[in-house]
C-alpha cells in the first residue's frame, strides 16, 4: 500500500472533524470535494454566504457544514474563549506571574506588566480579529473541542498560520518552541524508509541553539515514528549545499556535550547507537577543523577534482577510487562512519560525481 493510501486508510477508520478557514480560495473547496467523496473527514468550512457562493462553484460540498463567521450561533462561545485565553486581564495576570517566578525588579515587572496590556485583546478587538482573520475562529472552534483540527496554508503564510495556534491552542507541554516538517514521499527508492523522508525545520526556525536543534530533531524522529511507524535515523545537515558556509551554526552538533549525548541515546524515536551518537559529534568537530585548515569544507572537497565534475557511466557500483581516497583521508583525520559508500553517494549528491544514465535529467543539468 503505498504512503498516501495507507494514511487515507488510517483517516477513514479515526474520522476527525475538520476546519477550513480559507473559503476566499477555491482549492479549498476542490479538496474539500474530494475530502468528502472519499469520506476521509467531516468538513467544516468558514465563510460568508457570498464567499461560499463564489468560491465553490462547480464544487460538491454538500456534505460540508458551513460556518458564517458573522452569523454563527456559537460566537459568543468562541469569543469567550478568545477573551479567556488573551484578554487584558489574563495577560496581565501571567505578567505577574512570570516576573514572580523571575524574581524581577518593581520596575522590571511594572515594565512587563504594561507590555501585557498592550499586548493582552479587548472584546472589541477579539470580535474584529475573528471576523477579519478565520485562523483564529478555526483555531477557537478546535480550543472549545468543536473540531479536532484546522488545515491553513494556501492563503495564510507559514507565520500567519502558526501565530493563531501558537496563541489559542499552546504547545504541549514540554515543549520549548514550534517546529515544521515537511514529509517527502519518494518514488522508487529505496533511501529513507523505502521513500520516505522527513526534513525539519524548514518553515519555522531560521536561527537556533543547540539545545533547540537538539529538541526539533527528537520531535522530528517522533513524529516520523508516528506517520510511518518505522524507526527514525536522524542526520543532522548543514544549511549549507557545499558545507562552504562560515557561520555559528555549523558549530551546534560540535558543541553536544555529555549531557545532550545522554538525552539523544535515551530518545526511543531514532536509533540509539552510542557510537554513531558519539561519532556525529565528532565528526562535526572535525569537520570545523577541516574549514579552519582549507577555508572551507567546499575548498577541501572540490579540491580533489580541482573544482571540475567527474562525469561516469551508470553503474550500479557504490564506490570509486576518488571515495575511497576522500575515506581514508577523512578517517586519518579521525572522522568515524565515512566509509567508501557513504563518501561515494555524498559525492553525488554534492554533484562532484555526476553518474546519472544520459537519459536522466540529472545528467543534463550538470553537463
Amino acid at each position: 500500500m503505498a504512503f498516501i493510501d495507507d494514511i487515507m486508510a488510517r483517516a477513514k477508520a479515526d474520522k476527525k472533524t475538520i476546519v477550513l478557514p480559507e473559503s476566499m480560495d477555491r482549492r479549498t473547496f476542490e479538496a474539500a470535494e474530494k475530502i468528502l467523496k472519499a469520506d476521509m473527514a467531516d468538513l467544516i468550512i468558514i465563510g460568508t454566504p457570498d464567499e461560499i457562493a463564489k468560491n465553490s462553484e462547480g464544487f460538491d460540498i454538500s456534505g460540508a457544514t458551513i460556518v458564517d463567521p458573522f452569523n454563527d450561533p456559537n460566537k459568543q462561545k468562541y469569543l469567550d474563549k478568545f477573551i479567556e485565553l488573551r484578554g487584558v486581564d489574563t495577560m496581565v495576570a501571567a505578567a505577574k506571574k512570570k516576573a514572580e517566578k523571575k524574581g524581577l525588579s518593581e520596575e522590571e515587572t511594572n515594565a512587563l506588566i504594561e507590555d501585557a496590556k498592550k499586548k493582552g485583546i479587548t472584546p472589541e478587538k477579539a470580535q474584529a480579529q475573528m471576523e477579519s482573520d478565520y485562523m483564529y475562529y478555526a483555531c477557537l472552534m478546535c480550543k472549545c473541542g468543536d473540531a479536532d483540527g484546522a488545515v491553513s496554508g494556501a492563503c495564510h503564510s507559514t507565520g500567519n498560520t502558526i501565530r493563531p495556534a501558537l496563541q489559542l491552542l499552546k504547545m504541549k507541554p514540554g515543549i520549548s518552541s514550534v517546529s515544521g516538517f515537511f514529509l517527502l514521499d519518494v518514488p522508487d527508492c529505496d533511501l529513507g524508509e523505502h521513500g520516505l523522508f522527513i526534513f525539519a525545520d524548514c518553515a519555522v526556525n531560521t536561527d537556533v541553539d543547540s539545545n533547540k536543534l537538539a529538541e526539533i530533531a527528537k520531535l522530528s524522529a517522533e513524529s516520523f515514528e508516528q506517520f510511518i511507524g518505522a524507526p527514525a535515523k536522524v542526520a543532522m545537515l548543514s544549511y549549507s549545499s557545499y558545507g562552504s558556509a562560515k557561520h555559528d551554526d555549523v558549530t551546534k552538533v560540535a558543541e553536544y556535550g555529555e549531557e545532550k549525548q545522554a538525552e539523544l541515546l535515551a530518545n526511543t524515536g531514532i536509533v540509539r547507537n552510542k557510537l554513531k551518537v558519539k561519532a556525529s559529534i565528532n565528526n562535526s568537530r572535525i569537520f570545523l577543523q577541516i574549514q579552519k585548515e582549507f577555508g572551507s569544507f567546499d575548498n577541501y572537497i572540490w579540491g580533489y577534482t580541482e573544482g571540475k565534475v567527474l562525469h561516469i557511466e551508470y553503474t550500479q557500483e557504490t564506490t570509486s577510487e576518488l571515495s575511497d581516497r576522500i575515506s581514508r583521508d577523512l578517517k586519518k583525520r579521525g572522522m568515524k562512519f565515512v566509509g567508501s559508500t557513504i563518501i561515494y553517494s555524498y559525492l553525488q549528491a554534492i554533484g562532484v560525481i555526476n553518474g546519472h544514465g544520459k537519459e536522466c535529467e540529472l545528467h543534463k543539468i550538470n553537463i
